[in-house]
């Protein structure tokens, strides 16, 4: 498996654009007014949560959900939460009981749990398509 499959983030993780912009925007004239009048601490609490925010959404925007490559699905929830990391080897089985998660029986007892809302409501059905296709590849 060489081929390098990513899903994107679903809406429902991911906010509006004007939710993060205009609140950033009050934040860093906020964060200037204050460096202006010399309150150092407040202003640059302002300018990097502002800053923050922004790059923090660029991230969710531009960073898929979830990568596959070379036999790993790699969850990539949060840029300060390490990645979720399973071997596509290691799936035993796939519990589609519930329609809003994907429960992926490991060896060893483990199992893994990725909510399919977090998916781009496209990328759902190829996302299930492709962990139906590692598991008949691995029983195989």
């Amino acid at each position: 498996m060489s081929e390098s499959n990513e899903f994107r983030r679903g809406s429902a993780i991911v906010s509006p654009g004007f939710v993060i912009h205009i609140p950033a925007t009050v934040l860093l004239i906020n964060g200037a007014s204050h460096l202006l009048s010399r309150r150092w601490i407040w202003g640059t609490v302002c300018v990097l949560v502002a800053t923050m925010a922004w790059l923090n959404y660029a991230w969710m925007k531009r960073t898929p959900i979830i990568r596959v490559r070379s036999g790993e699905i790699v969850v990539l929830r949060h840029p300060f939460i390490p990645p979720k990391r399973v071997r596509v080897s290691d799936i035993q089985g796939l519990d589609e009981s519930r329609p809003s998660v994907a429960r992926l029986a490991l060896t060893g007892g483990r199992e893994c749990v990725i909510p399919l809302h977090w998916i781009d409501w496209d990328d759902r059905l190829r996302f299930l398509t492709f962990l139906k296709s590692a598991l008949g590849s691995a029983r195989v």
